[in-house]
């Protein structure tokens, strides 16, 4: 198990380690954003590391998100799908379980 606290004073940090090589960017996908509708290529990284769990093998979506966001990437279902997720939003706890 690992677990993260969170802060209603801030955002809760995560870093996702990427694992290369990966492959070209034979598929694109698109994707809404608040400026409308875009063509975004989708990679298959060879692993992707992020609280001490390791999804091998994951389809990723490059985007560049706008520099003044608050968000600074995106940790989707398609890595979240192989660990169990636990949010406690009343204890500010996140823990991810194998």
């Amino acid at each position: 198990m690992v677990e993260a606290a969170l802060s209603a004073r801030g955002p809760l940090i995560v870093y996702v380690e990427v694992v290369g090589p990966h492959t070209s960017a034979l598929k694109h996908l698109e994707i809404v954003t608040a400026s409308g509708v875009e063509l975004v290529p989708q990679l298959t990284v060879r692993a992707a590391r992020c609280l001490g769990q390791t999804v091998k093998k994951l389809e990723v979506v490059y985007h560049d998100l706008p520099p003044q966001s608050p968000v600074k990437g995106l940790l989707g279902l398609n890595f979240l799908r192989h660990v169990n997720v636990h949010l406690n939003f009343l204890q500010n706890v996140l823990r991810l379980y194998a």
